[in-house]
């Protein structure tokens, strides 16, 4: 187990740089090792468990940094909280119930973009075996 493991932490290892590995495994596997690595696993490897892997294999994947949030805050937007179509009303645009004025309630609005590709940046990026036997 524990080579299977090292073997593919091996393969993206050089393209993870700093960033995290997750393992893919079926549900079984996955418990088996996190049983197996419990306190001797690197915090920086997380497993996640999936019935979408069959049972035999195990799967390395090198997270990049091209997922990094973007933050936008602000203290002077208003907020729609239900759908922007309830706001009009016979062509103009008229306060509803449902809005907030960051400015008015002195409140702090914030929001996270994440743009993300889902494009294969490395082909060492994922490893795999297939004949998982333990």
């Amino acid at each position: 187990m524990l080579e299977d493991v090292e073997n593919l932490l091996a393969d993206v290892a050089p393209v993870a740089g700093n960033n995290r590995i997750v393992i893919l495994a079926s549900p079984i596997r996955a418990a088996r090792l996190r049983l197996r690595l419990a306190g001797i696993a690197d915090p920086g490897l997380e497993i996640i468990a999936s019935s979408a892997v069959g049972d035999q294999i195990l799967i390395a994947v090198a997270t990049t940094s091209n997922l990094v949030p973007r933050f936008d805050v602000s203290k002077v937007s208003t907020l729609v909280m239900q759908n922007p179509a309830a706001v009009v009303v016979n062509g103009s645009s008229t306060p509803s119930a449902n809005t907030r004025s960051l400015w008015q309630t002195d409140s702090i609005g914030m929001r996270v973009i994440l743009e993300t590709d889902w494009a294969l940046r490395s082909a060492a990026a994922v490893s795999w075996v297939d004949s998982v036997t333990w």
